[in-house]
């Protein structure tokens, strides 16, 4: 396949997921200025490496700008609501080097509450600091010097090592994503002369607030996977990919995409809504979800329905959709999914001539009550490992 996109380009593809919400079909702005300033850091940070910039503003004698070397960069500081957020939710080193940068370059010579108001400033507003005790100016510096040695100390901290390595660890992790979505993909299409691609995602209906509801949705995922090698009220998939994100409009989900032999099956909406009833009695109505396939016309180039082996736009579609999906924490990722140990990402093994995922069997869409029993018992052992974790938790604050 070749690729349109690189792995290595610097837009974030979640500003729109992160920043927005859909209703009626029709897309708005969500105002999060959190959100908002995490993305306004990523592209900062990635202007100045990309222009190797060194200064915002030319500056005369006194300090006052004549004029903007990079207008853009202007655009995308404006962008800043404040950069520094108490409690935050993600994990961002764009954000970080900001933080620091100001810290160092700028917080000395400026008031602590003038902050937000330097991001929106014209160029020769001046900014004072005074002397607490006699209140007499210690210091008198235009926004544009402020700003100058702000970019300045930006590209220091982003040329050091520890940036480079953190930034390397991101593009491995969303490469090394990419590369096992490729493989499965073309193994796929090498086995079968046809397949029918599902995408779906999996969400939960109230807020994650807490890590026992939060483990509670990775449970009953978990065991909606494991069901679809034994329960006939899940149809038979040949393969699979997930990703396990979080969104201002729908909190934690997963993404997924399903395959399945399309010599024997051809009806993906069918499936897919299959798949989505399931999820929502498995989890007993918390869950809920959302079906690409019915209303399609809405989406360009979503790869779903059916793909032959030889159509090659239908498969660079579906590379730009895993692209997408493998790049997602390549910018911004919520803290709580770099718990060690926590899995974010999986494909299906790579099948053999001789192997699909799940025994063959008659798919039978109807609910029954093996789904129920399953969810309550899966209910019960999330709920004890909750309290089990809870006791350990008191115990050790006895300790």
């Amino acid at each position: 396949m070749n690729n349109e996109l690189d792995i290595d380009q610097q837009y974030p593809p979640n500003m729109t997921e992160m920043l927005t919400r859909q209703e009626d079909g029709q897309i708005y702005p969500i105002n999060d200025a959190e959100t908002e300033t995490q993305f306004a850091a990523i592209r900062v940070v990635n202007r100045i490496q990309s222009e190797s910039t060194h200064q915002l503003f030319k500056l005369d004698c006194d300090g006052k700008s004549i004029r903007t070397y990079d207008p853009l960069l202007q655009l995308y500081l404006k962008g800043i609501r404040t950069l520094f957020m108490p409690d935050s939710n993600y994990h961002c080193e764009h954000l970080q080097v900001l933080q620091q940068a100001y810290k160092e370059a700028v917080a000395p010579f400026i008031v602590h509450d003038d902050e937000p108001m330097l991001w929106r400033a014209e160029p020769n507003r001046i900014f004072y600091t005074y002397d607490e005790e006699t209140e007499e100016i210690l210091s008198s510096k235009t926004a544009a010097e402020l700003i100058n040695a702000f970019v300045y100390q930006i590209y220091i901290l982003i040329n050091k090592q520890e940036f480079k390595k953190a930034q390397s660890i991101r593009a491995d992790r969303s490469k090394n994503q990419y590369d096992r979505s490729c493989k499965l993909v073309k193994r796929l299409r090498s086995k079968f002369s046809k397949l029918l691609v599902l995408r779906i995602d999996f969400c939960w209906k109230a807020r994650i607030q807490s890590d026992s509801t939060f483990h509670e949705m990775k449970a009953y995922f978990a065991q909606m996977m494991k069901n679809f090698h034994h329960d006939k009220d899940l149809p038979n998939i040949v393969g699979y990919i997930w990703k396990l994100e979080f969104g201002q409009q729908k909190g934690y989900h997963y993404h997924c995409i399903f395959f399945m032999d399309g010599n024997k099956f051809q009806n993906d909406a069918y499936y897919a809504e299959a798949i989505g009833q399931y999820w929502s009695k498995l989890t007993l109505d918390k869950g809920y979800y959302f079906n690409c396939h019915r209303d399609k016309i809405k989406y360009r180039n979503l790869a779903i329905g059916m793909a032959h082996h030889d159509d090659q736009s239908f498969f660079n579609n579906l590379d730009q959709v895993l692209l997408y999906i493998c790049k997602q924490d390549q910018f911004l990722i919520d803290q709580r999914l770099l718990t060690r140990g926590l899995r974010v990402f999986q494909t299906s093994k790579l099948p053999t001539e001789a192997n699909t995922v799940g025994r063959p069997r008659k798919f039978n869409n109807k609910a029954t009550p093996t789904v129920i029993t399953q969810s309550r018992k899966l209910a019960i052992v999330v709920k004890n490992k909750s309290k089990q974790i809870s006791t350990q938790s008191h115990s050790g604050d006895s300790k």
